[in-house]
């Protein structure tokens, strides 16, 4: 199992870069792969061309997109070229999720192992991907990594939401229950996307609120 994290985002309803922005003494990027780094190896980072990115513990492998302002299912794209080779399956989940929790990934990746060991092809999952009052989130998910081909025809296609991919491919989806008792109020997939949720956050983390990104 490795880990993808996306930044390659150009945060424009946060108005600044979300991967600096700090949290808890370190910056959201760094947070969100050293909690990845906890449960997959290698672990990758997706970014655009030319954008700086905090510093990252060296083994953390840096891929550039290439389908520079396309979305996440770009980056993956991208990400999944990069650890081809090195896992079966990689962790993706997008650097704006400050709560996210190794334990509710680690259940991520078992619950994926699970449905892939007890299904019959061609019902076997390529992706397990959580649902949550009604929302899916494919931006904290696993997914096989040979989804490569799928992706670049929906980028060829400019079908550019991960839900077009679902769409297409045996998927394993989890609801509360399947992960309340290591995260009871799913706070691992609440997303940030403006100042005023950086602000609650931080908040509700119990931090000073901050207008001054990390440096």
């Amino acid at each position: 199992m490795a880990g993808l994290v996306l930044c390659g985002g150009e945060s424009r309803r946060m108005g600044r870069p979300k991967a600096w922005l700090e949290f808890g003494g370190e910056t959201l990027l760094a947070r969100i792969v050293r909690c990845v780094s906890t449960v997959a190896q290698p672990v990758a980072v997706v970014h655009r061309p030319g954008q700086q990115l905090p510093p990252l513990p060296a083994p953390v492998l840096r891929v550039q997109d290439t389908h520079v302002g396309q979305g996440p299912l770009a980056g993956m794209h991208a990400g999944f070229a990069a650890l081809r080779g090195a896992a079966t399956h990689a962790l993706v989940v997008s650097c704006d999720v400050p709560f996210v929790r190794a334990a509710f990934l680690a259940r991520l990746v078992e619950k994926m192992y699970q449905a892939a060991a007890t299904a019959d092809a061609p019902h076997v999952p390529l992706a397990c991907v959580p649902v949550f009052a009604g929302r899916k989130h494919p931006l904290v998910a696993v997914y096989a990594l040979d989804l490569g081909p799928q992706i670049a025809a929906l980028l060829q296609q400019g079908r550019l939401r991960p839900a077009f991919l679902l769409e297409q491919i045996p998927v394993h989806w989890l609801y509360p229950t399947d992960w309340a008792d290591v995260d009871p109020q799913s706070l691992s997939l609440l997303n940030i996307n403006t100042p005023q949720d950086y602000q609650d956050a931080l908040r509700r983390a119990g931090l000073a609120a901050s207008d001054t990104p990390a440096s």
